[in-house]
């Protein structure tokens, strides 16, 4: 029988590698920061069907509440919204993070949480899904928007523009969403772009169902182009090998695909550098190509997904993926791996901690580090300011031994490493998919 320690190295291991539970649940992931689709991690392999691997998360979740990753079904926090909803016009904001967040509800479904759940605001068709437009410096609702469908990727940039992938029936399209300039109501607005035609996912002998081909967005800075990675589907697997590039205004596209050569390997999250170059995490751990944050020159001719070059390595022993700075100067990683503790000066780095590297000298630094113990651990930053100086963290640490699903989550401004504020965040935030702009 597993030793509560054993849940806990199991939890961490599965929160950073087991595919979104919205993803799996749903059926057929991830935080994101610096405008990332999301907030977790995705997972570069799919595979179906997924019984045995559900059993797992739900054993180690029943023993330690992964605390951002699956909602454990109490009642949703109204993000301080009685009724008195921030304004949207005139938000609050701190140390240079964008003004607002979009937070898209979860359960343990991966559907919008039940209409008894939900703040009492909240207006909706049948059908939809309702996102919150969140104060960033309260953690306070300020709008909701009401998406025709399923949220399967969410994507910001800094100036409060926000993306959405938006799966109903047999496609997915594309909306952007927009604060409202008085009163509670976001504007949703289609855009251009071609919708992509729904997956068709053998869940067994006899089941096939309906899935989303996105598995993350990433938006340009200014809002201009949206980076969208789609599944490839190899038999009951699904990778993600395919990059469309598109004009939110025209709805024009330019597509990459990985070479036949890298099929075993697959994408992670992207961001989008301030001089247009996308840097993509590519975790082809078992392809040619080594695993590897790469930057990709969206107006150099030709569709090879890797031709671009590589930034740094990626270890699978240590880390999981980057976190690169909009100026392209400051990686981050978050040490995952129980069996290879990340080593640095000769010392092993607590699992979970933050790792800070310099891209030009390659020098590295704890960025934020866990207990000793093991009882914490934190996710790729939320956001990094332009220069990387500033990071907003989100970390959790059990406080109870005795009391297993004893978890507290702090989100956290970090400024050349030191932590200047704790942002007033609700716990049921931590508990739902954000995107922030970089």
């Amino acid at each position: 029988m597993r030793t509560e320690e054993d849940l806990r190295v199991a939890l961490r291991t599965l929160e950073r590698h087991a595919p979104r539970p919205e993803a799996v649940l749903q059926p057929l992931r991830l935080r994101s920061g610096s405008g990332r689709s999301g907030r977790r991690r995705g997972w570069p392999r799919v595979m179906v069907p997924l019984a045995a691997a559900a059993s797992v998360i739900a054993l180690a979740a029943g023993a330690l509440a992964a605390a951002g990753v699956i909602t454990t079904g109490r009642a949703r926090a109204n993000h301080g919204n009685n009724g008195a909803a921030a304004r949207a016009y005139a938000p609050p904001t701190v140390g240079g993070l964008p003004a607002y967040l979009l937070a898209v509800p979860l359960s343990v479904t991966g559907s919008p949480a039940p209409a008894a759940l939900r703040s009492p605001h909240r207006r909706t068709a049948a059908g939809s899904q309702v996102v919150d437009l969140v104060v960033t410096a309260t953690g306070r609702v300020a709008a909701t928007a009401s998406l025709p469908g399923r949220v399967s990727a969410i994507a910001a940039t800094g100036t409060g523009t926000f993306y959405a992938a938006v799966t109903s029936g047999t496609a997915t399209a594309f909306y952007e969403v927009q604060p409202p300039a008085r009163g509670h109501t976001a504007t949703v607005t289609r855009l251009p772009i071609p919708a992509l035609p729904s997956l068709r996912v053998a869940m067994g002998p006899n089941n096939q169902q309906r899935q989303s081909p996105v598995a993350f967005l990433a938006a340009s800075p200014d809002g201009s182009r949206l980076a969208i990675s789609t599944y490839t589907w190899h038999g009951h697997m699904g990778d993600i090998q395919g990059l469309i590039v598109a004009s939110t205004t025209t709805g024009s596209e330019r597509v990459w695909t990985v070479p036949k050569a890298d099929i075993n390997g697959s994408m992670g999250p992207m961001t989008w550098l301030a001089d247009g170059t996308l840097a993509i995490n590519w975790l082809g751990f078992g392809s040619p190509t080594p695993a590897s944050l790469r930057l990709l020159d969206t107006a150099a001719p030709g569709t090879d997904l890797l031709a671009g070059r590589t930034v740094a390595a990626l270890n699978r022993n240590e880390f999981s993926d980057f976190t690169i700075s909009p100026d392209g100067q400051i990686l981050i990683g978050i040490a995952d791996h129980p069996k290879n503790p990340a080593v640095l000066q000769g010392h092993p780095v607590p699992l979970g901690s933050a790792i800070e590297f310099t891209v030009r000298t390659g020098q590295a630094q704890v960025l934020y580090q866990t207990d000793a113990a093991g009882t914490g651990s934190c996710n790729d930053p939320l956001w990094m300011s332009s220069t990387g100086q500033e990071v907003l963290l989100e970390c959790s640490r059990l406080v109870s031994q005795r009391q297993p699903g004893s978890v507290v989550t702090e989100v956290m401004l970090l400024e050349h490493g030191q932590v200047i504020k704790k942002l007033p965040w609700p716990s049921a935030l931590t508990e739902e998919r954000v995107a922030l702009g970089g």
